[in-house]
């Protein structure tokens, strides 16, 4: 837990470095949710992102589809709910991407757990 403690503090440094503009509020936390690729996805749609109809903004959860699956015990309300944005999947980061380039990312995971970094709002 101490290494990904480092390991998320040290993103959040690089990211608000990267964009001088970028405040973000006191009560996010960013944190690691595990969910499985099926057939179907990851089971939520994305939101935002580079030159959407809202201007760029970042990529955020907007819809999350039936039989979405964690690999942990919570349920996914407790994980991953519109609104979310997500940071990064698997290894790579998200921010700048355009809506279709996250998609096609996701597409070519391949089938199993798929790690995500997302900014969860509002207390946990």
């Amino acid at each position: 837990i101490p290494a990904l403690n480092s390991w998320l503090q040290r993103l959040n440094r690089e990211r608000l470095a990267s964009d001088s503009s970028v405040c973000p509020p006191t009560d996010t936390m960013v944190r690691p949710v595990q969910v499985v690729k099926d057939a179907n996805g990851l089971r939520f749609s994305l939101d935002g992102g580079r030159g959407s109809l809202q201007g760029d903004r970042p990529l955020t959860v907007k819809k999350i589809f039936q039989g979405w699956a964690a690999t942990e015990p919570r349920g996914p309300k407790d994980l991953l709910q519109p609104g979310d944005e997500v940071l990064q999947i698997g290894e790579r980061s998200l921010q700048g991407l355009m809506r279709l380039e996250a998609w096609q990312l996701i597409r070519a995971l391949p089938m199993g757990p798929v790690q995500l970094l997302v900014r969860k709002k509002g207390k946990l």
